[in-house]
């Protein structure tokens, strides 16, 4: 449901699988996301280390509140990567997409044009050749 929200570009893909193999491609190929990966991972290894392992950890506060306090803190701290990884993946999906001659603001065909820009919405389409669909 957000994914459409979160990378307006995938209405580009016509086809659901297609749409779905595009976006995997582009969170497997961005740094940004596997790097927000990573800190989640140690967050919840945080989480886990603090619960069982550290000395006095189960106080009363932790009595009331649980992990949630905790996962809350600690998950906060990967909240600033978020923008790094959306700008990642739609850069990813525009250029998958014009590399497709499709155009990524307006999802025009731009298969039976030669100009540098788009006919619809005039948007410059730098340095995509025709030609480029048919290598991928």
């Amino acid at each position: 449901m957000f994914k459409r929200w979160l990378y307006p570009e995938l209405r580009g893909f016509r086809l659901a699988h297609n749409r779905n193999a595009a976006l995997r491609r582009a969170i497997q190929s961005s740094r940004a996301t596997k790097a927000w990966m990573r800190l989640l991972f140690l967050v919840c290894a945080l989480t886990l280390f603090a619960q069982f392992v550290w000395p006095g950890f189960n106080s009363l506060w932790y009595d009331r509140l649980g992990n949630t306090l905790l996962l809350c803190a600690f998950g906060s701290l990967s909240l600033p990567f978020f923008p790094a990884c959306r700008r990642e993946v739609r850069a990813h999906l525009r250029l998958e997409l014009l590399q497709l001659r499709r155009c990524p603001d307006c999802f025009y065909d731009l298969r039976a044009t030669e100009l540098p820009r788009c006919p619809e919405c005039g948007l410059a389409l730098s340095g995509v050749t025709p030609g480029d669909a048919e290598t991928r």
